[in-house]
């Protein structure tokens, strides 16, 4: 390297003494008007470091002085003799290399770090999590989901009237009971010797039981039953019940009742009579057991499709289920005519949740919005209970995306940037990757100082 190169190199990233040091050595032997003045500035340099020291050297006169030795020591280096070279090591070159490199550009450096931060953020932000934790609160009028394991309900509750529709058999157990044929024929009495008797539908006719005043006590639903829910529309009946239609239909179920119960039905086998077998079409049956004791009516449902309906006291809801419920294929569609559907939601909210099940976002639902759930293996149904001319659906878990919108060609991603998920469930994250940002700018700092811009 030529040793004027060298000189305002050193010069320029503030390493003086080091140049002074150099010019002393190698202008001593080679012309000594240029040596005494570095030896002169030399003895400055040592008088104003001292007087810097002291603290007797204010920071505008330190500038000046360092600013007019500067440009002396270059005016040194122009006169040195051309191609005088000076050795300089492979490790120095990369350093004077780096730090004057730094001292033009090290500020530029650190604006375009955070920059860089600030942009990464707001990519992040841009960027929807999935899959996340959610948990739903909807009221709604239908509506239709696939259970993933067997369970089993316990409503425990009394109905004035149940409907059992395509139901394969039903066992009453009673003492006797009295049949009614038609809509008008005298009721007959019948013993039962068995203290049981068994209704079953007539092949190739379309079978369903009304009883009233029994009580719902166990209802076995199948894995992968896809089971759809449905209340009467508040504003269009003042009729109040909850419809419960399973797909496939091999349903198992116990009522109970106590005293009596009336049961309606049309096209029936009724087995019980001594061995012999009754075929009714339309008639009413009525029957009675000891007082005192209530008596189960065990049920199945037909092995393709099955419904149930229940009436309840008027006022009254319907809790059908305490246990929680894994499900899949979740929807709130409510058919129209047969030709078109719309949304069956009334209302609702979806509340996104934090690792530790805290709420951080939530989105709401208003009345005919539509939601789509994509990307889940599995939810929980923690609570299902009837309002008059609503179900109430409170269910949780983890799902990829989240849409709703007021229809489906508006269906807008609700799920949270990728950021806002970290700061709610991986803060330490967050602070971390601050920390190391604040600390890389520190260290970049020092090196600049270092180099002697700061």
């Amino acid at each position: 390297m030529l040793l004027a190169d060298y000189i305002r190199r050193l010069i320029a990233v503030n390493r003086t003494e080091t140049a002074l040091s150099v010019l002393r050595q190698y202008t001593e032997p080679v012309d000594e008007s240029l040596y005494r003045q570095v030896v002169l500035h030399s003895g400055n340099f040592s008088r104003i470091r001292a007087d810097k020291e002291k603290g007797n050297l204010s920071k505008a006169d330190e500038h000046l002085f360092f600013s007019r030795l500067n440009n002396a020591l270059l005016d040194i280096a122009d006169e040195l003799p051309d191609g005088k070279a000076i050795e300089v090591s492979p490790g120095e070159k990369a350093g004077l290399a780096t730090r004057l490199f730094l001292l033009r550009y090290g500020v530029w450096l650190l604006l375009a770090f955070w920059a860089s931060l600030s942009g990464l953020g707001l990519w992040l932000q841009s960027q929807y999590r999935h899959p996340v934790q959610i948990a739903l609160d909807i009221q709604a009028n239908r509506a239709s989901f696939s259970t993933i394991n067997d369970n089993e309900m316990a409503p425990g509750q009394s109905f004035p009237s149940v409907e059992l529709g395509k139901f394969s058999q039903m066992e009453i157990p009673a003492n006797h009971f009295e049949l009614r044929r038609g809509l008008s024929g005298p009721p007959i009495a019948y013993p039962l010797e068995s203290g049981l008797m068994r209704l079953e539908p007539i092949p190739g006719n379309e079978s369903s039981l009304f009883l009233e005043e029994a009580t719902l006590i166990g209802l076995i639903i199948p894995r992968r039953t896809q089971l759809t829910l449905t209340v009467p529309d508040e504003e269009a009946t003042d009729e109040f019940y909850l419809s419960l239609d399973f797909k496939p239909g091999n349903i198992k179920g116990t009522f109970s009742y106590q005293d009596s119960v009336l049961i309606q039905g049309s096209y029936l086998y009724l087995d019980g009579l001594g061995g012999s077998r009754e075929a009714i079409d339309l008639g009413w049956i009525s029957a009675f057991a000891p007082a005192g004791s209530p008596y189960e009516i065990t049920f199945q449902g037909n092995k393709d499709h099955s419904y149930l309906t229940l009436e309840p006291e008027k006022g009254e809801g319907i809790s059908i289920q305490e246990k929680r419920i894994r499900i899949d294929s979740l929807s709130f569609i409510r058919p129209i005519n047969g030709t078109s559907a719309t949304s069956s939601i009334i209302e609702g909210s979806i509340q996104f949740l934090s690792k530790r099940n805290h709420s951080y976002r939530e989105a709401r639902l208003a009345e005919q919005d539509f939601l789509r759930l994509l990307d889940y293996e599995s939810l929980e149904a923690t609570s299902l209970k009837l309002g008059r001319g609503y179900l109430h659906l409170r269910l949780a878990g983890e799902v990829g995306k989240v849409y709703c919108g007021p229809n489906l060609e508006q269906l807008a991603l609700q799920n949270p940037g990728i950021l806002e998920w970290l700061w709610y469930n991986r803060p330490e994250w967050i602070f971390g990757g601050l920390g190391l940002s604040i600390l890389g700018s520190l260290a970049m700092g020092f090196y600049i100082r270092k180099a002697g811009r700061l």
